[in-house]
């Protein structure tokens, strides 16, 4: 459904797709957590990369792990996925944003997931002293030259949701020096991007000076698009 799902969208115009992203019953139906419209202002449930992340997340997250998300979103949607389809977790879901973390955090008492999910507001990991056995983003990587092609207001929520800098990777290079500092022994860290915005070599580039190795890329080179490429990696 989600691969059939993304190339329909692929056809449509950026914005089409907002639109889309915005229907509360659809994103219900691709997560299986309710949405809150009123909650959302003009920014939407999901992309391209947060469908993409759900199987991996669903594959590497066990029962009882101590995860991570930095950037929640205006809907905490995956940390919300992840709390729905697993047991015993503790997830710590941060955002820069405190309009976006308030969002989350009301879009989370209505599917009673708000005792499950500790909502933090801080840059990447800044505030954060704990150390987690998996952590994840779905983080802003669109340069300012591709928002602007795409019609993207700076002052709108998605533009601060999807602003990764002049060349989109400014993000990316802090959160991959930042989270392995963050990360237990053997944990893991996922990253998910749209190579269609901030190609492969990039981010590859950017791992390897990391502390971070890639383990794997999670889809298939026939499945990007319309899949977003998701990383996963380990502490070297």
């Amino acid at each position: 459904m989600d691969r059939i799902l993304l190339k329909k969208l692929s056809k449509n115009t950026p914005a089409q797709n907002k639109i889309i992203r915005q229907d509360p019953q659809l994103a219900e139906k691709i997560f299986k957590i309710g949405f809150e419209k009123e909650f959302l202002k003009e920014y939407y449930f999901w992309d391209n990369t947060t469908i993409s992340l759900k199987s991996p997340l669903l594959f590497f997250v066990k029962d009882g792990m101590k995860v991570l998300e930095i950037g929640t979103g205006p809907s905490g949607t995956l940390s919300r996925f992840l709390a729905k389809h697993k047991n015993n977790l503790s997830i710590t879901a941060t955002d820069i944003s405190k309009d976006f973390l308030s969002s989350a955090i009301m879009n989370s008492s209505s599917t009673r997931t708000d005792s499950i999910i500790k909502y933090v507001h801080t840059n990447l990991t800044r505030k954060l002293k704990e150390k987690y056995d998996l952590i994840f983003i779905n983080p802003p990587y669109v340069s300012s030259t591709d928002l602007s092609s795409m019609g993207i207001r700076k002052s709108s929520a998605e533009y601060q949701a999807g602003f990764g800098g002049l060349d989109g990777g400014i993000v990316i290079a802090k959160f991959l020096q930042q989270c392995p500092n963050r990360l237990e022994n053997n944990g893991t860290v996922i990253l998910g991007v749209n190579n269609r915005y901030f190609p492969d070599s990039k981010v590859t580039k950017l791992i390897d000076v990391s502390q971070l190795y890639l383990l794997r890329r999670y889809y298939k080179q026939s499945q990007v698009p319309p899949f977003s490429q998701i990383y996963i990696m380990k502490r070297k």
